[in-house]
């Protein structure tokens, strides 16, 4: 557990940002079922 916080904060403000839009994109598609 520990490991995976670590690696959380490892990520780079890209990569958070490409994790936020996946998760919008995600959201997205469940709405227009």
């Amino acid at each position: 557990m520990a490991k995976e916080l670590e690696l959380q904060e490892f990520l780079t403000e890209e990569e958070k940002e490409e994790r936020k839009g996946l998760e919008y994109i995600l959201a997205e598609m469940k709405r227009k079922r």
